[in-house]
């Protein structure tokens, strides 16, 4: 789970603070995990008589299931990074809250965390057992690169 600037509209191009939150639902170990991207906003509401910590909720803005699991989430450019195993993917917000694959990337390593690079397009994935990959997104040809 991380809290992150995401751009909401592809026509205005507004970004905005959501929260975004990736499962894994593993049933056995015949059956393959899946996942599921969720991205919830905060609102406010009228909070209780006497509490003033109730004035805020979780609103779900988007749902996107996945065949695998999400293993590490980032937000870079206002796109939510994903990684399932031992794929990254790179997707977009659309205005009815679904997410729109951009860009994807095969790695060699079982990713199991990523970092965006301050406000650039350049990230870093992690595993425990190979060490890190240093790449970058460009929006010009839509494709990640290590």
């Amino acid at each position: 789970m991380e809290v992150m600037p995401l751009e909401v509209s592809e026509i205005t191009h507004q970004h905005r603070l959501l929260v975004a939150l990736g499962t894994i639902s593993q049933r056995a170990e015949n059956y393959a995990a899946k996942g599921c991207i969720y991205t919830l906003e905060i609102i406010d509401v009228v909070p209780e008589p006497g509490q003033p910590e109730t004035g805020k909720k979780f609103r779900v803005f988007g749902r996107e299931e996945t065949k695998s699991g999400i293993t590490a989430l980032m937000g870079i450019a206002g796109l939510v990074g994903t990684a399932q195993g031992q794929k990254i993917m790179i997707r977009g917000l659309r205005e009815d809250g679904s997410c729109l694959p951009v860009a994807f990337l095969d790695a060699q390593c079982y990713i199991t965390s990523m970092k965006t690079l301050a406000s650039s397009k350049l990230w870093i994935a992690a595993d425990a057992w190979k060490g890190l990959w240093f790449g970058g997104f460009g929006v010009r040809n839509l494709a990640c690169q290590r």
